[in-house]
């Protein structure tokens, strides 16, 4: 029969093999009992499974698998991106590296997106399949001067065999 580990023995186990960055506050009673525990890193409190905290399990917060306004929801981590939230307060009930499909919405033209994951937001940015053509200003620019200069035959991207992969923005032949 194997002898109960004490509160103490735990804590030295805890301490030579456990994270860190954790510090127990509650009692050990037994292995298949929660403790309760605190990280130092962002003051996060939570029970945990002492044979958990011994093979080196640490926060939950801290490892992105519980949403805390404030520390590590998409909201405070990229305050930037809550111009694309149909509703803001979506974006501080998930994390930043989160799978589930957003409300977004353009804020140039106000049209809907429901196809987009945080993670992807946050990694890719926003691109609104009405308004964002992927034409930059200045090819958008020197396309409208020569429209109203009336110049005929302008091709754009104009990329011939010979010159592949790359491209001219703008091609036309002087008459």
């Amino acid at each position: 029969m194997s002898k109960k580990k004490t509160h103490e023995e735990f804590i030295q186990d805890f301490n030579a093999k456990g994270n860190q960055n954790i510090l127990i506050l509650g009692k050990y009673v037994n292995a298949t009992t929660k403790i309760l525990v605190k990280c130092l890193l962002d003051g996060y409190e939570w029970r945990a499974y002492p044979n958990d905290l011994l093979q080196g399990k640490g926060c939950p917060v801290c490892a992105g698998q519980v949403v805390v306004h404030g520390i590590n929801s998409l909201a405070t981590v990229r305050p930037d991106l809550l111009i694309y939230f149909v509703n803001p307060e979506d974006a501080t009930k998930i994390t930043v590296c989160s799978k589930q499909k957003l409300n977004l919405k353009c804020p140039d033209c106000g049209m809907p997106k429901v196809t987009m994951t945080a993670d992807k937001l946050s990694t890719r940015g926003f691109s609104c399949s009405n308004c964002s053509d992927g034409v930059s200003f200045p090819n958008k620019f020197s396309r409208a001067l020569l429209n109203q200069l009336q110049v005929d035959c302008v091709e754009h991207e104009y990329s011939p065999d010979w010159l592949k992969p790359y491209s001219y923005d703008n091609y036309f032949e002087y008459r």
